[in-house]
């Protein structure tokens, strides 16, 4: 089998091709596709909050990784650390306004990158791709 046609090594390479232009595109902003992705879940969190685990399980990474995102986004205005008023051993991340700020402009640029991925497939071939993309993603999880 040649692997270069490969579904694995075709979704792996449309990965790579839009981390690379997201990240170029967030530079601007001082921010990284991981980065950003962070603040937007703050985003849609209730009141734009929520606790290092809870981010860390949405997002699928360690967390050590989920406090080191943190802890770049709080140096750049976009998120502030809390200790959890009913238990002060969980530490939560909340979105600032310069955060809510950035997720707008960021939205939009993901947007416009996400019609460009789809724009050769037309409405129908589009949804049915985001099934398929869905499918596979749950044989996996």
């Amino acid at each position: 089998m040649n692997y270069d046609g490969s579904c694995g090594f075709l979704i792996k390479q449309i990965h790579d091709s839009i981390e690379k232009t997201v990240n170029n595109q967030l530079r601007e902003m001082g921010l990284t596709l991981a980065q950003i992705q962070l603040v937007l879940t703050l985003l849609d969190l209730n009141e734009g909050a929520g606790s290092f685990k809870e981010l860390e399980k949405r997002l699928g990474v360690s967390q050590a990784t989920t406090a080191g995102l943190i802890n770049r986004l709080e140096q750049k205005g976009f998120a502030v650390t809390e200790i959890d008023d009913s238990d002060r051993r969980i530490k939560n991340a909340r979105i600032t306004n310069a955060g809510r700020t950035v997720c707008a402009c960021a939205r939009e640029k993901m947007e416009a990158l996400e019609a460009r991925l789809l724009c050769g497939l037309g409405e129908s071939r589009a949804v049915g791709f985001r099934l398929c993309l869905q499918a596979v993603h749950d044989n996996l999880s």
